[in-house]
């Protein structure tokens, strides 16, 4: 039987023991701070479904979360958000490569106590070569997230084709984004490559925008006028196929066409059943939560280069009858706070191998149902 003494002794190591497992967990879950470089105003439609999936991240691994928009598409209006970050207010900086800014992106931050997560968008082909991959020449620049635009554009072509009954020659007509964005290119390639191995059907033309709903139209008008037959529409975003739908309403007579894009955008939901709408390839706007997850691990030592490498690239899915539900509570309903990123998070005691997987499976894992 123990002594009082004893006993008041082992209570006390026990008090001990709690005090410091209480001070190490405060201590991992610091508060940290990122600052992420949106390439659009506000209220632009997917960057505006990306920013929400980054906040509800943030509130669920204990990051004070900073969004600097840009004024434009314009990649000048991107350079000058990069040249306004104090690198003294932030401890991390998530951003895009876009075209012409990429190495003044890693350079910013390497001579500096910033860590660099790159997102959304491949390194331009230019600047591979002297840029590197993440932590080979620019030790700052910690990862790369991306989704894989190619499979994308791939898998856009297959439900646009796979859904037409003909059997007469197919023709296909396509209206992409900007000539200098690597996310066209792949997309595009995507296409190609689908069509390429298929017997019976034609690209006729892909035409480029600067993914502007305006510029859209106008480019919608203008294939619509040279191939009156085509009735495949490739669409490189939602936005893009909003605007081929409008322009499409104006041709008396074309009422058998199948159309599609990329984004899981609210206009492609709403226009899930219609007649001539197949389905949005989309999910992209999930990695946002991902590089925050990511950046907390590192930041408390679960260095996800280890078990994911320092350059992921996700696949996204089509829009289906499946996860149609959750994708309309999701969006529709502005549910963003059912979205809990701490489950893939390892420093958080998640599954962060999912991420390994595709944006579809990182959904069903972080979406929670109820809100109790």
């Amino acid at each position: 039987m123990l002594k009082p003494f004893s006993v008041l002794f082992l209570l006390l190591m026990l008090l001990a023991v709690i005090a410091t497992a209480s001070t190490c967990f405060a201590k991992e879950k610091d508060t940290i701070r990122v600052t992420f470089l949106s390439p659009n105003p506000p209220s632009v439609g997917f960057w505006m479904h990306y920013n929400k999936t980054m906040q509800a991240a943030a509130n669920n691994l204990n990051i004070e979360l900073t969004i600097l928009h840009a004024e434009s598409l314009d990649r000048f209006a991107y350079l000058n958000s990069l040249e306004a970050v104090n690198v003294n207010d932030t401890d991390y900086v998530v951003a895009l490569m876009r075209h012409n800014i990429a190495q003044k992106l890693v350079e910013k931050f390497e001579s500096s106590p910033v860590k660099l997560f790159a997102s959304n968008v491949d390194v331009p082909e230019k600047d591979k070569k002297d840029i590197g991959l993440p932590r080979q020449r620019y030790k700052n620049w910690i990862g790369h997230t991306m989704p894989d635009d190619y499979h994308a554009g791939y898998l856009l072509a297959e439900q646009l084709i796979q859904n037409t009954n003909v059997n007469t020659m197919r023709s296909v007509v396509a209206v992409s984004g900007s000539r200098d964005s690597s996310v066209s290119f792949l997309r595009n390639l995507g296409l190609r490559d689908y069509i390429d191995n298929q017997m019976g059907t034609k690209l006729e033309q892909v035409v480029h925008t600067d993914w502007r709903y305006e510029t859209a139209l106008q480019k919608g008008r203008m294939l619509f006028n040279r191939y009156n037959d085509a009735k495949i529409i490739w669409c490189a975003s939602d936005e893009i196929a909003r605007a081929v739908l409008d322009t499409l309403s104006g041709y008396e007579g074309i009422n058998d066409y199948h159309i599609g894009g990329i984004d899981w955008s609210v206009s492609a939901i709403n226009s899930w059943g219609q007649s001539g709408y197949v389905t949005s390839v989309g999910g992209h706007f999930l990695e946002a939560g991902i590089v925050l997850a990511l950046t907390r691990d590192f930041h408390d030592g679960y260095d996800f280069a280890e078990q994911l490498g320092t350059q992921m690239r996700l696949r996204m899915a089509p829009l289906s009858e499946q996860n149609l539900p959750l994708v309309r509570d999701l969006i529709l309903n502005e549910n963003w706070h059912k979205l809990d990123f701490s489950k893939v998070s390892q420093s958080f005691g998640g599954d962060r191998q999912l991420l390994s997987q595709d944006y579809q499976a990182v959904l069903k894992t972080v979406y929670v149902k109820n809100d109790d």
